[in-house]
């Protein structure tokens, strides 16, 4: 799991960014590729220029091994996903990608202009969910923040790593894990690596995410879901009446935020886990 604190004292990412291929080349190949390439000269300067001072040494290593997923191009693989992995960050950051450093530069230059003295002058964008949010890194502390573009104020409880090569250490290992999936719109996603579930609504939970057949709402407590989902599945029914009191609780729970699973495909999953 990735921890707040954990990782590396030093700058240089080479080492971490090497094991996150590493963690990639059998996962998802092509992703690992995606990494491969450096930034240029001219768009670490235009980034430095956009700061308005020299890119800390973290962030110059970084970008100096891998430009991230490069400049976007509509309908082109993106590496979403790859920003998340410790089970106490908001949800939304799990549609994240690496941003270019050329595309860094252009985000930085716009949050300044819409967000004012809102969006302070020590965070440069390091990734997005192309929707306004993003994960800024602090060059003041060096730690790294998920910023809610509606909600830009710097918290604690927004840190998600001291550091950016402890975070990208910590992400490689929960690769490593088994965190990775590919879901059914051929998206890479990590999946939050919860402790390993062993009891069926746990099991079930996890599976209805990596289908994308629920959102889960931001404030959701995963244990109350659990517990839900356990009561139905120890309930008295056949699969059929047990997946249609499934499929009453998904709509009516505030723990989720949309539900797409058919009664039919609930019983089919029931008929498995329960």
């Amino acid at each position: 799991m990735l921890s707040k604190d954990a990782g590396a004292v030093t700058d240089d990412v080479t080492e971490h960014l090497t094991h996150l291929r590493s963690a990639l080349a059998e996962l998802a190949p092509t992703l690992a590729a995606r990494l491969m390439h450096a930034a240029s000269t001219e768009d670490l300067a235009t980034l430095e220029e956009a700061l308005g001072c020299a890119l800390p040494p973290g962030l110059r290593s970084f970008y100096g091994n891998t430009d991230g997923d490069g400049d976007a191009i509509e309908g082109e693989e993106r590496i979403h996903g790859l920003l998340l992995g410790a089970a106490d960050c908001p949800d939304w950051i799990r549609a994240m990608r690496w941003l270019s450093a050329k595309e860094a530069a252009r985000q930085l230059s716009d949050y300044r202009d819409t967000m004012g003295a809102t969006f302070q002058r020590s965070w440069v964008p390091v990734a997005t969910d192309d929707n306004g949010n993003a994960v800024v890194l602090d060059v003041d502390s060096g730690a790294l923040f998920a910023l809610d573009h509606e909600d830009p104020c710097m918290k604690d409880d927004n840190r998600i790593a001291a550091s950016l090569p402890a975070f990208v250490e910590a992400l490689a290992d929960d690769l490593k894990s088994g965190a990775l999936r590919c879901d059914h719109n051929g998206f890479y996603r990590v999946i939050a690596p919860h402790a390993a579930p062993t009891q069926p609504a746990a099991l079930l939970l996890s599976l209805l995410e990596e289908r994308n057949l629920i959102e889960l709402a931001p404030s959701a407590q995963r244990q109350d879901a659990v517990a839900a989902i356990d009561a139905i599945l120890a309930g008295r029914g056949n699969s059929a009446a047990l997946a249609q009191k499934l499929a009453g609780l998904l709509d009516a729970a505030t723990w989720v935020d949309e539900t797409y699973a058919s009664e039919d495909v609930l019983e089919v999953l029931v008929e498995e886990y329960r």
